[in-house]
């Protein structure tokens, strides 16, 4: 897992891409800390740091990240959380009137930073947010991207673009996104949380077709005990 930030840069010496986590291996508990903690530098971009909505870079970026793992096993995911209205006016490299400009940053998204993206076997999926998002502009980048589905009888594995009206809904979205993208089912849990001394049932559904798997459950806190029961 890797995450970038991105704003858009007004000059040369800026970056428009802020890489926060570098790309690591989530499987142990030290280091889902550390993913917690390197996000926290997740920040807005002031306008002195340039905070345009250059998202192609951080396509680009991100692609480079993925296969920079030379990780050939399993899916390279890209997760765009943007509301999907790319702006490079003032970036570096365009030039003319600000419909030019658009013009001409579409054209380069369109003919080479998507297409690298699926030769590279990249799925992006997109989740927009914010109070005007452009959700064809946000599904043209999912299609761009890789696509693969898993099985006919899972169709939105299939990368296609999402859309939250508040930030709470991203909490809620997320798992559900991750889940599509790995060909698995997701069953959410409880929809308030629990207090101490309390416990919840959750309940997961096997599909028939099923011949191995695996549960998990994710703690927010690790005094919460988890027991499994099967069928009988």
């Amino acid at each position: 897992v890797g995450v970038l930030g991105f704003g858009g840069a007004t000059s040369v010496s800026q970056s428009p891409v802020d890489p926060v986590c570098p790309m690591a291996e989530v499987d142990t508990p030290a280091s889902r800390q550390g993913l917690s903690d390197c996000i926290a530098r997740l920040h807005k971009r002031t306008p002195a740091e340039g905070d345009h909505t250059d998202f192609i870079d951080a396509i680009d970026d991100a692609v480079s990240d993925l296969m920079g793992t030379g990780d050939t096993g399993r899916p390279l995911l890209l997760f765009l959380l943007t509301d999907g209205h790319l702006d490079m006016v003032g970036s570096p490299g365009y030039s003319g009137s600000d419909g030019q400009i658009s013009a001409a940053a579409n054209q380069n998204m369109l003919t080479q930073t998507l297409p690298t993206a699926r030769s590279s076997r990249v799925r992006i999926w997109p989740l927009g947010f914010g109070p005007d998002v452009d959700h064809a502009e946000l599904q043209r980048i999912a299609g761009g991207g890789a696509q693969g589905s898993c099985d006919e009888k899972l169709p939105d594995s299939t990368p296609h673009a999402i859309t939250v009206g508040s930030a709470s809904q991203i909490e809620t979205e997320l798992p559900q996104i991750y889940a599509n993208a790995r060909c698995v089912h997701y069953s959410p849990g409880e929809s308030a949380p629990i207090g101490s001394g309390d416990s919840a049932d959750l309940y997961v559904t096997v599909l028939d077709i099923a011949t191995n798997g695996s549960l998990e459950v994710i703690r927010q806190y690790p005094q919460i005990a988890v027991s499994f029961y099967d069928p009988d």
